[in-house]
């Protein structure tokens, strides 16, 4: 192999790297978004748990005072209606977090299967430098 040849090949070997090095990079920054997500979706939970007991304390208060009945009543429905859009603002982060998951798992394989790659061409350079090394000794030895 030229010199040429084996800094094309050694060339090809670095790019390779940096690629790699990026999509892991991408990954993991799509990673911490999910993250992100997960922890947002947690305080949206929390938020619905916490719009609950207020309704639970606001059907007590009814309970208790027929002169407020009506506009607590009014109060529970507008208190419904935000949970159910909560709700379903919840299950709509639930559905984009697992196609998120999904994709992330996706990529992750392709990340594997790309490393894999990578160190069987790694180590088929490294056996194709090592036999070069060995010429090169050898036309040495061969001078000497």
């Amino acid at each position: 192999m030229i010199p040429e040849e084996m800094e094309r090949t050694m060339q090809f070997i670095l790019e390779q790297q940096a690629q790699l090095t990026v999509k892991q990079a991408k990954a993991e920054e799509r990673a911490a978004r999910t993250d992100e997500r997960v922890a947002r979706l947690e305080e949206t939970q929390e938020s619905l748990a916490r719009t609950q007991e207020n309704l639970g304390r606001s059907q007590e208060s009814l309970s208790r005072s027929q002169e407020n009945l009506s506009r607590s009543q009014e109060d529970l429905a507008l208190t419904q209606e935000s949970i159910q859009r909560t709700q379903a603002n919840t299950a709509r982060q639930i559905e984009h977090l697992g196609r998120a998951l999904i994709e992330l798992s996706e990529a992750h394989t392709r990340t594997q299967g790309a490393l894999a790659r990578l160190a069987e061409a790694q180590m088929r350079s490294d056996e194709k430098l090592e036999a070069l090394i060995d010429v090169v000794r050898g036309e040495k030895d061969k001078g000497q």
